[in-house]
Order: structure tokens, then sequence, then C-alpha cells
């Protein structure tokens, strides 16, 4: 059963086993008590509330991305406090808390046990590295293509810089590799690594 209200949300009560035609099927909701909590550190010059926290119900395979915590007084200002979801069924969630730049960070299975509220305490992100690009001057050439790619977990993540390669990107630490071609030409590569608080530069010619 969902709660009610237009916005994807996960469900409050689950029943398992129940066979296709089974009338008189009993749900029992959690107290609004029971549920979870995380405090998301950021570097200072993010701030909390940049961070973006996600809670998968593991019972489910569903997922919900919850909203920043507001003011008590109900003005609607983002706050710094504990990232919280309430009404939560027993079992097992995960939680993640990510930025961009600064990697993420992952509770592994936790068990909310229907009853209180599970609090995680502090989910410390890493500060980012920078990283810059060396270009000629001039137009860049046509057909170039530009891509980072990193590894995370079990995942590689590739994103395009091409547009940006005039800009300081925050990236978070980590071992990378940057790959550039032309048009259907050959894929060149360069490896590089970025440590939290370092500058790294690295230079394209053509």
């Amino acid at each position: 059963a969902f709660p009610p209200g237009g916005q994807p949300r996960l469900p409050t009560a689950i029943v398992d086993g129940v066979l296709a035609g089974t009338t008189g099927v009993e749900l029992r909701y959690p107290p609004i008590d029971s549920g979870l909590r995380v405090l998301p550190v950021l570097p200072a010059e993010l701030g909390a509330r940049e961070a973006r926290v996600r809670v998968l119900q593991v019972a489910t395979g569903l997922s919900q991305r919850l909203p920043r915590p507001r003011a008590a007084g109900g003005g609607g200002t983002a706050t710094a406090g504990p990232w919280a979801l309430a009404s939560l069924p027993a079992g097992g969630y995960e939680v993640e808390v990510e930025r961009a730049g600064c990697g993420s960070w992952r509770s592994g299975r936790q068990w909310v046990d229907g009853e209180g509220v599970l609090d995680l305490g502090v989910a410390r992100l890493t500060s980012p590295g920078t990283l810059r690009f060396d270009v000629p001057d001039g137009p860049l050439p046509e057909g170039l293509a530009v891509e980072i790619v990193g590894r995370r977990g079990p995942h590689d993540v590739r994103f395009e810089v091409l547009r940006r390669l005039d800009e300081e990107l925050w990236i978070a630490p980590g071992s990378y590799r940057l790959l550039w071609r032309f048009g259907e030409g050959p894929v060149a590569s360069e490896r590089f690594e970025v440590a939290s608080d370092a500058a790294v530069r690295l230079g394209l010619r053509w």
C-alpha cells in the first residue's frame, strides 16, 4: 500500500505471499515514528543542502529520492539538519548520499524495525579535486569528442566534457581515463589520478 498523494513514495505497508483472488488482506501500517535518518556532511564550501539522498527498499526494489529538510517554522528554508523518511514498514533498506564532484556514501543494507527511527549518523563526503584542460588557442576541431571514464564500484561512469574544456571541473577523488578522438579516427587515452583538494591539469593537442 502506498501513502496518498501524487508524488511517488515507497510503500508504507507490505504483505508477502498474497495469491490472486484473495480477499480480506490485512494491512498493518507502521507508526509515523518508524523510519530512518542520515546527516550528510559535505565540504564547507558546498553545504549539506547540495547533497542528493536516495533510499532503496530491498523488499520491493523501489527507491525514493528524499526532499531537502525544511525549517521547523514552515518557512520553506532548506537546512543542514538530518534527512529523514518516516512511516516505513519493517525491512531492509539501503541509503546512498552523493554529490557531483564528491563521490558517494553508501550505508549498505540496514534494518528498520518498524517501531522507531534508525539513525545512520553522519554520511561524510570527501572534498573534490579540480581538473583543467590546456588546449590550443582557437576553435575546437570539428568532430572532436572528449570523455572521462571513472571507476565507481562495479560500473564505469562516463561523462562528456567537450563543452567544458575551458572550465574548471570539480571531480571526485579517484582513478580516471581521459578519452578523445576526431570523428571516426582512433581513440587516444591518458590515465590520471585525482586527489582531494588537489588540482590536475591535462593537455590536449591537435
